[in-house]
This record gives structure tokens, sequence and C-alpha cells, in this order.
């Protein structure tokens, strides 16, 4: 099963590919943060849980502080084409698990870039649980 931190990890490592020289915080954002950087948030919309497995709706939710608190209109315009080309393709979230972005949108709050999308999750759980079947008998009536 895929963990919201194997989730995080997977949206870094896209930050680190269309971002290089943005830093990614790991702090809580209450604690401060470095100008010119991003924190990653996730959000669990809806799980649903069966003998199949599970299945997942997560937000994500990208912040972006930019560089310059004071001329920052130009950087956050494009950082928003940014983020919203590198998400629109697959996001490998482990070897053989793509998911795909959808409902890109951003916006900014007091100077700071939000931006969020949202990815879904369906994880079956192939493990049997019952015992092997060694023989099988079978008796055949002819009915006319």
């Amino acid at each position: 099963m895929i963990t919201l931190k194997e989730i995080v990890t997977a949206i870094n490592e896209r930050l680190l590919t269309i971002a290089p020289d943005v830093e990614i915080q790991s702090n809580d954002i209450s604690e401060g943060f470095s100008p010119s950087s991003f924190f990653v948030e996730t959000e669990l919309q809806g799980s649903q849980h069966g003998s199949y497995g599970r299945e997942r709706t997560i937000l994500i939710r990208i912040y972006y502080f930019p560089s310059d608190r004071h001329h920052k209109q130009q950087e956050l315009l494009d950082m928003t084409e940014t983020l919203e080309l590198g998400f629109e393709g697959c996001i490998e979230l482990k070897e053989g698990y793509p998911v795909f972005p959808s409902d890109f949108n951003a916006g900014t709050t007091d100077g700071v870039l939000q931006a969020t999308f949202e990815i879904y999750l369906l994880e079956f759980d192939m493990t049997e649980t019952g015992e092997d079947m060694n023989d099988l008998y079978l008796n055949v009536e002819k009915r006319d």
C-alpha cells in the first residue's frame, strides 16, 4: 500500500526536477520559512476500505514562498506556470504505480502561492487468504 510519506516524497522529487533552485521545507510552516521555498501538505478527501483493498482521493497542496516579498508578482506568475506544467503529466509514486494529477488550481494568499491538485489511488490487496485447493471432485449427472 502507498503511504502518505511516499506521496510527499514523490511530490518533492518532482518539485526538485521542475524547480531545482528552490528549497523544499520539511518543517512546519508555523516555525517560519526560507524565502524561495516550497512546503507540501496532503489532505485526505475520501477513503473507502473493503475486502479488495482501499480507494482514496488525496488533495496535494504546495505552498511557494517567493524570494522577494515586495516585488513578487512576476515571480508568482512564473512559478504558477512552472507548477501547472510540471504536474500535468504522470507522477510515479513508486515503481509501477503511476498517478495522474487532476483539478489543478492556484492562487495567492498573503503573498504566498498555493497550488492544489488531487490524486486518486485505487490499491488492491492481492494476497491470498484461503487455503490452496488440492483436489476437486465433481459429480456430473446426465439428464434428458
